[in-house]
């Protein structure tokens, strides 16, 4: 062991790889200086005078750590004279590359061969097809080194991880294994833990200063001493607790963590004098307080319930504001409830309130702003009410001033990753806005320029996730830039290409999902990703496909439901689920178990509208469950029946575009609606009323293609709505005549656009021939 001491400071390891794998090179070299040693291992002495401790450091980087070096291949050398171990990150990369070889043949010179690790990124190891090859040439004779395996088909990255550092720490695998699921489940319960005992510790200290009060004034100095810091408690617990707990769905802590800030309110305000004066810390953390209560209802029971708090939120606020107008974080402090209360306003479908309170959370930041221009978190914070206006003008169908929003937002967003590069939040807002703006091009049928934010979202996304593997929000970010493709591309008529974007969606939910079971955000991403595939399968006719996909779409929607059965967003997916399947039995004319499943969702949506009759997002959901009932009467013969839920859904959705004239969803919904009662009536036999739905219907629909003319949903309704007109019209005639013109040079054009459904080209046959062509 000579040769190691000689260096004075041996390496554990030395990390090879190519440098187009340089993300993967620093991942590994983080992960083995900072993984802590479980302490059975500890003190096992490895080699004379090098002890095994809680790190395992240094580990030497491949070139990363000899920038300065003037002669690079003798630093190199020595760093491998002083390695213990060679890890080889084996790829079709590092396959090529001449370095990593000439390491690897360095390294067995000096007698330390049977020192070698490998660990596979991709490709196959001593491969059939040269540009399969994984192993460069000195590892694949005589014989391949000991490997872990991070691929998916082989033993995932945990697994491989824990290999690699086995073999250098010298330790049993399994054993360290064991180890590390323990440590794992360990770390699950720790913000658990934490929350209690930090709820335990400032009750602890609060009733303390509460016994202290009335005695000496040292012990009574004491006893503000320490109810200042139970103060600081409750402050972490408001604020900084609060936001940990919310990304990772644990609601559970939440609701305890705010039941015991409650209690400390509470008990604060039996104290004699309290209501008197109110000290700057207390309304600041009541204000709080408030904002977390709303938080979380509208997480578990609805935007009604937080509306509330909200405002008592907002009372606090301006009170501070009111007694300190120049405080600049009262301002902003002020702006966020403002925010908070138009997410729940938009939520419960009052878009006109909720716009107000987004332009007066707008106007504040920019007037931050304008006091210091140099502050990039408050020109993050204009970017955000920018952003959240321009999502409310889109819901209201004022696409002109949401496009423009979405410009103002991306255009700061912009400025912010030129003052800030690398911080990492500035481009996660970046690409959510190139992905907005992209949505708002689809719904003007620009979609070039829908297209080129979609690149561009995804080229952000391709490039963190590579940088930060290990990193779960931007593997999100790149699922949603893939499902944003496949949208687009299912605009287009592509199924295809949308099929192959939304799988490559799902296998990294399913990883998300996977690596984080609990967390509710990544299962919701697996069921919509289901819902978007089964839809594909089902336009194709593939109706066994589509079953699978809405059958594991059901199984998610009901496991999140035992999870939080008050989520008024996970009943609506389960809604959703039943209708899907729904869909399928009519396809296979299966009407009766189609109309339980629909009348399961209509259970789920008359509940929620009942809580929140204004909410126009809910009256959706009821228009739609409402007309796929009367499918169902209509397919088993009951007309009456079909009619009865035709009116009433028509009813409703008259009344939302009544409210909102240029809201292009509600607009379709109401063009389906014609149709489907012109359906009626001409199985009554009354054409005049059918040719007058018909009409309604046709009438929208050229309004619709005209806002959006690539749109194939659009479209589809357009070329429907002619052929029924060409029905009602006598046979034979110059009208039913020019209805069928027109309907065969829509399903032409829509063909040469390539959006044209493969389930609607026998429509394009029958209209050919009605023509004569």
């Amino acid at each position: 062991m000579d040769k190691y001491k000689q260096q004075g400071n041996p390496y554990f390891a030395f990390v090879s790889y190519s440098s187009k794998d340089k993300a993967w090179g620093r991942w590994l070299h983080r992960r083995l200086e900072n993984y802590p040693i479980p302490a059975l291992f500890r003190g096992q002495e490895l080699e004379e005078g090098l002890v095994l401790e809680k790190k395992m450091r240094p580990v030497f980087r491949d070139r990363e750590e000899l920038s300065g070096s003037s002669d690079l291949g003798e630093a190199i050398h020595q760093a491998l004279v002083a390695s213990r171990f060679l890890i080889i990150l084996c790829s079709k990369n590092s396959a090529k590359s001449k370095w990593v070889n000439q390491e690897i043949e360095d390294f067995q010179a000096q007698g330390k061969g049977d020192r070698i690790l490998a660990l596979i990124l991709n490709g196959e190891p001593n491969a059939e097809h040269p540009d399969e090859e994984c192993f460069p040439p000195a590892l694949r004779y005589p014989a391949e080194p000991l490997a872990g395996d991070l691929r998916k088909d082989g033993d995932g990255k945990s697994r491989g991880f824990l290999k690699i550092l086995a073999g250098v720490a010298q330790v049993g695998f399994d054993d360290l294994y064991r180890r590390h699921e323990r440590a794992m489940a360990k770390k699950r319960m720790a913000w658990a833990l934490f929350a209690f005992v930090l709820v335990a510790t400032f009750a602890s200290l609060y009733i303390y200063a509460v016994d202290q009060k009335n005695i000496a004034v040292r012990q009574r100095i004491l006893a503000d001493k320490r109810r200042d810091q139970a103060e600081e408690l409750v402050d972490f617990m408001t604020y900084s607790l609060h936001e940990k707990l919310k990304p990772i769905g644990r609601l559970d802590l939440m609701e305890e963590v705010q039941a015991a800030v409650e209690g400390y309110h509470a008990e604060r305000a039996k104290e004699p004098g309290y209501g008197e004066a109110v000290s700057e810390t207390q309304q600041i953390l009541l204000s709080g307080s408030s904002m977390n209560q709303g938080d979380l209802s509208r997480m578990t029971g609805g935007a009604v319930e937080g509306r509330g708090d909200y405002l008592e939120a907002l009372r606090y606020d301006r009170l501070l504001v009111q007694e300190d107008p120049y405080n600049a974080n009262h301002q902003y402090n002020l702006s966020v409830t403002l925010e908070r209360l138009g997410d729940a306003l938009k939520e419960s479908g009052d878009l006109i309130g909720a716009e107000k309170h987004f332009k007066d959370c707008l106007e504040i930041r920019t007037g931050l702003l304008e006091v210091n221009a140099a502050n990039t978190r408050w020109l993050h914070s204009q970017t955000v009410s920018q952003e959240q206006l321009s999502l409310c003008m889109k819901e209201k169908g004022s696409l002109k001033h949401a496009i423009q929003y979405t410009r103002d937002c991306l255009a700061g967003r912009n400025q912010l990753v030129l003052l800030e590069p690398d911080h990492l939040d500035w481009w996660q807002s970046l690409c959510f806005s190139h992905n907005n703006l992209a949505d708002l091009m689809m719904l003007t049928g620009s979609m070039d320029e829908a297209e080129q934010n979609y690149r561009a979202a995804m080229k952000i996304a391709e490039r963190f996730s590579k940088e930060f593997p290990a990193d779960m929000l931007w593997q999100k970010n790149l699922s949603i830039c893939h499902e944003r493709l496949g949208d687009l591309m299912l605009g287009q008529g592509d199924l295809i290409g949308a099929r192959k974007q939304f799988g490559i969606s799902l296998q990294i939910d399913e990883m998300l999902v996977e690596t984080e079971p609990l967390n509710s955000n990544w299962q919701r991403g697996l069921f919509l990703m289901h819902t978007k595939l089964g839809g594909i399968s089902k336009s194709e006719g593939k109706l066994e496909e589509a079953g699978k996909d809405f059958g594991c779409a059901l199984d998610i929607a009901l496991l999140l439901m035992e999870r939080g059965g008050d989520n008024v967003v996970w009943q609506r997916d389960l809604a959703v689920a039943f209708s899907m399947l729904g869909d399928l039995a009519m396809e296979n004319k299966e009407y009766g178990e189609a109309k339980e499943l629909y009348l399961g969702s209509y259970e789920i949506r008359e509940g929620l509208a009942a809580k929140d009759p204004s909410n126009s997002i809910w009256k959706r959901g009821l228009v739609i469950t409402l007309t796929r009932m009367g499918i169902v009467q209509k397919e088993a013969g009951d007309l009456s029946g079909a009619t009865r839920y035709y009116m009433e859904a028509f009813e409703m959705a008259t009344e939302l575009v009544e409210s909102e004239p240029k809201n292009v969803v509600w607009m379709c919904d109401l063009a389906v609606l014609h149709g489907k009662l012109g359906d009626v009536a001409k199985k009554k036999g009354d054409l005049p009323d059918a040719e007058r739905h018909y009409l309604s219907g046709e009438k929208i629909y050229r309004e619709l293609a005209g806002i959006n003319p690539g749109n194939a949903v659009g479209q589809r309704g357009l070329f429907v709505a002619y052929m029924n007109l060409a029905t009602v019209k006598p046979w034979g005639s110059a009208e039913s005549l020019s209805w069928w013109r027109k309907t065969y040079g829509q399903l032409a054009g829509m063909k040469e656009q390539g959006i044209l459904l493969p389930t609607d080209e026998k429509f394009l046959d029958y209209a050919k021939e009605k023509v004569g062509l």
